[in-house]
């Protein structure tokens, strides 16, 4: 597995962690992006830390109402982590999610998890399992 990050993604994961992104431009391809970059530099631990701390703080210095989600946010970090495990390389994000595009696709956590577990507060606080299949992990 050779994969890298780009200028491009070091000046997003700047802007992620001193929150000056547009928020109403952070959707999902830029959570994917967020989860790639940090993945490539730490550890799934390290990085859903990462990732946890500073969309709390994102979403709370932009005053913006809607709120985390815990297993959504794990999920999709250990997502990414299986398609970066079946990647051979990818120079940047860009390369990384031109080979897996079925990322962009939001619906694909619900092969794993019912819509009524992700719809559960508790699952927006903690990480609950996936209740349908499991996410491989490598």
């Amino acid at each position: 597995m050779n994969l890298c990050i780009s200028d491009m993604d070091k000046s997003f994961l700047s802007a992620f962690e001193n929150s000056t992104l547009d928020v109403s431009a952070f959707r999902h391809r830029e959570h994917l992006r967020l989860a790639y970059v940090l993945l490539v530099l730490n550890d799934v631990k390290t990085a859903h830390f990462k990732v946890r701390v500073g969309l709390r703080r994102l979403l709370h210095e932009n005053a913006v109402s809607s709120e985390y989600h815990e297993t959504l946010t794990l999920a999709w970090m250990q997502a990414v982590k299986h398609f970066m495990f079946l990647t051979e390389s990818a120079s940047c994000f860009e390369h990384f999610i031109e080979q897996n595009e079925i990322l962009l696709d939001k619906e694909i956590m619900f092969t794993h998890y019912s819509r009524s577990l992700i719809a559960d507060e508790k699952s927006r606080r903690e990480f609950i399992p996936p209740d349908l299949e499991p996410i491989p992990s490598h």
